[in-house]
């Protein structure tokens, strides 16, 4: 696989990058707030990964097929680095040698497990490999970076598992008091490293992210500090994600030797929207998934989708799951993009706007694509339900009809941020 060009979504240059340039324009949020993606994603046939659930007759343990689909990935990421290694690295210190779990329930229903890192969160998967390819390229260059995260409890105590004590690192990790869990809390704050350095803040983790984003826009300041971000801002961990979607089709699709590959529904329960973005680009490289957006009462991703209305509520009503408390779900941007026939100059004014005004109706091309291709969404305050015909919410009224393949219905671990 050749290596890909990137972009930020609001950006019109797209070059050409090795594995160590993209990277390091991986590392920093930089002008472009919802970070970047492949300047040229074709649909294409998902049959050279599919390939892979059956390559090794003695997949290397542990990593199994997912980690062959992240060596397929690769070299568009981290080639000539020595993936399988550090892939291999990354997942050591998870409870299970499979990493990740497929469970087969009753009636076609099946859940990904994908809490088996450090931390019981599903971002210790992609943070564990972001970790190791950066120090990859740290000890490679012999530079430092200053990592900065805003969590609202996982993503923080992922973000510091996988690089404490790394000579290389530091990390800062701003908190939003009251909004974690206790569990998370302590994850975060009993960690007692050198390199990292925790502080509680007063908001919710939208308005922390605010000074995050004005630092990071100074491009100068971020320079001379070397600062970058571990958020799902950072495109390693959307492509990471999208081995969670590859592999996933892999263990629950009922035949790979049909013609056409049947579909799969994939409900994604989704906060900021970094899980439900790299399902987006594995459907844009061909793999035959339809994806289900689970949001809560904090429902702005649910409006686009459905009205094409992706403006800010009044407020965020917390629930118990905070990091789907996301008023300002930023992967959305890379989703804008993708849907816009990856046209810069349009997701730039529509961002642009929701910024300024934080109320932003979608134009009706933009909308009419994107509920076509995300048809489904389900609030997490009913009950879904699967069947034969991959109807996962009995309120869902949105599916396209023409869709009609059979196949199983995957949810997800729950995205958090």
């Amino acid at each position: 696989m050749s290596s890909l060009g990137y972009s930020g979504p609001r950006s019109e240059d797209q070059e050409p990058e090795g594995a160590q340039s993209a990277w390091h324009r991986a590392q920093s949020v930089g002008s472009g707030w919802a970070g970047i993606v492949p300047s040229c994603v074709s649909p294409s046939s998902p049959r050279p990964f599919l390939r892979l659930r059956t390559a090794d007759p003695q997949p290397p343990a542990p990593t199994g097929s997912r980690a062959r689909v992240l060596r397929a990935l690769g070299p568009a990421a981290s080639a000539p680095c020595p993936a399988p290694d550090l892939i291999d690295r990354a997942f050591s210190r998870f409870r299970s040698g499979d990493v990740v779990h497929l469970r087969k329930l009753k009636n076609e229903l099946n859940v990904l497990e994908l809490w088996y890192g450090v931390t019981y969160a599903f971002k210790d998967l992609s943070l564990s490999c972001a970790a190791q390819f950066l120090q990859y390229f740290l000890e490679k260059k012999g530079k430092h970076v200053t990592i900065v995260v805003g969590t609202s409890g996982d993503t923080g105590s992922a973000a510091i598992e996988s690089v404490q004590g790394a000579k290389n690192v530091d990390i800062i990790v701003l908190l939003p008091k009251g909004h974690c869990t206790k569990i998370q809390e302590l994850q975060m704050t009993t960690v007692l490293k050198e390199n990292v350095h925790v502080f509680g803040v007063e908001g919710n983790s939208d308005e922390l992210d605010e000074p995050i984003k004005a630092m990071f826009t100074d491009v100068a300041f971020v320079k001379k500090h070397n600062l970058m971000s571990l958020n799902s801002i950072n495109w390693c961990r959307v492509l990471v994600q999208i081995a969670h979607h590859f592999f996933a089709y892999f263990q629950c699709s009922p035949s790979l030797d049909m013609h056409p590959l049947p579909f799969v529904e994939m409900v994604v329960p989704t906060g900021a929207g970094g899980n439900l973005a790299a399902g987006c680009l594995a459907q844009k490289m061909g793999l035959p998934v339809r994806l289900v957006a689970a949001v809560n009462h904090n429902d702005i991703i649910h409006r686009a989708i459905q009205r094409g209305d992706f403006s800010l509520s009044a407020a965020v009503r917390p629930s118990l799951a905070s990091a789907m408390d996301i008023q300002v779900p930023y992967n959305m941007e890379r989703i804008f993009w993708l849907f816009s026939g990856s046209n810069s100059q349009v997701t730039r004014a529509l961002m642009e706007q929701f910024e300024r005004t934080q109320s932003l109706h979608l134009p009706k091309d933009l909308h009419s694509k994107c509920s076509s291709v995300l048809p489904g969404l389900s609030l997490c305050s009913q009950v879904p339900r699967s069947s034969p015909g991959c109807r996962a919410d009995p309120q869902d009224t949105g599916r396209n009809p023409s869709s009609g393949a059979q196949g199983d219905t995957l949810h997800s671990d729950e995205e958090r941020r």
